[in-house]
């Protein structure tokens, strides 16, 4: 207790944590640009589920089964060199299934949706 060996610790090699397995990401992005005015971004991006189903009871505080992401948003710059910013995200629904860690004979499922809206004004 005490010492300076952390691998029992949360999310040591030891210790309880959530599982996650390494994971590969791919994106691909593209920004336009229309004028000296008007840019405009589109994105994907998917990774593989980092969750094994054997960590299903304590990835509840952050269950990330989130695989796909869509992205698009654009940018406007004012004659005064300011610029507005829009972006939205979508990731359509994941789901998961798995045992119940503390009683394995039940069968716990996650699903996930996100939306996101983000707006922003730049002063230059």
């Amino acid at each position: 207790m005490g010492g300076t060996d952390t691998s029992f610790c949360l999310g040591g090699n030891k210790g309880g944590g959530f599982g996650w397995d390494d994971m590969t990401t791919y994106k691909v992005g593209l920004r336009w640009i229309t004028s000296e005015d008007w840019t405009w971004r589109f994105g994907y991006s998917y990774g593989d589920q980092p969750i094994p189903d054997s960590e299903m009871t304590f990835n509840i505080l952050a269950p990330a089964v989130i695989e796909h992401h869509l992205t698009a948003g654009f940018t406007r710059r004012l004659e005064s060199g300011n610029e507005w910013n829009l972006s939205f995200m979508y990731a359509p629904k994941s789901d998961q299934t798995g045992p119940q860690n503390f009683d394995p004979t039940q069968t716990v499922t996650w699903e996930m949706d996100q939306w996101e809206l983000e707006a922003s004004f730049s002063w230059r």
